[in-house]
């Protein structure tokens, strides 16, 4: 129920909105950080597997997976 609510708005945005989307991410991210400090304290080896993999997922599923419908 919640997917096809959350997929029919997501249908409404384009390319420049997903651009104010990830803007958004990334100051709300620098904005964390200031507050909490200790954030840093993790190390950037477990930052760096978090992005690869979820970089690596997206890179499959918009490239690598062939539609069924």
């Amino acid at each position: 129920m919640f997917n096809d609510w959350a997929n029919g708005k997501i249908k409404r945005l384009n390319w420049v909105d997903v651009g104010f989307v990830k803007i958004n991410v990334f100051c709300f991210t620098l904005l964390l950080v200031h507050c909490l400090p200790r954030i840093l304290l993790i190390p950037w080896q477990w930052i760096a597997a978090i992005f690869a993999a979820t970089y690596f997922y997206l890179v499959w599923k918009v490239f690598g997976r062939k539609e069924s419908r």
